[in-house]
């Protein structure tokens, strides 16, 4: 089980298991994943059927010699520049409970 409950002090913790692409199966990831931004391009902007605008960001990361993941970002354009702007090509980042979809 990737999660384990300690009682300290009278408060409950919750530790969370580092993951690797290779150890876990399809679907989310009880976890955080870290690696190197290995390919980035610009997010898009697009109109929705809401009228309100979304946009993505597309990145490669990679967490081993053999494995990487296709990122799509999705969030509001004020929300997304800001993040793309934190970090470039060659940076190593952080994924918080990714969900994980096999290449088909």
């Amino acid at each position: 089980d990737y999660e384990k409950s300690l009682q300290t002090t009278g408060t409950l913790q919750r530790v969370v298991k580092l993951n690797t692409l290779s150890s876990n199966n399809p679907g989310l990831v009880d976890g955080i994943m870290y690696g190197i931004v290995i390919g980035k391009v610009e997010l898009r902007i697009f109109e929705g059927s809401d009228r309100h605008q979304r946009s993505v960001l597309n990145f490669t990361f990679r967490d081993s010699i053999k494995d990487f993941i296709n990122v799509a970002y999705w969030l509001p354009p004020k929300d997304l520049m800001i993040i793309s702007s934190k970090f470039t090509i060659g940076d190593v980042v952080a994924l918080h409970y990714p969900t994980v979809k096999p290449k088909l």
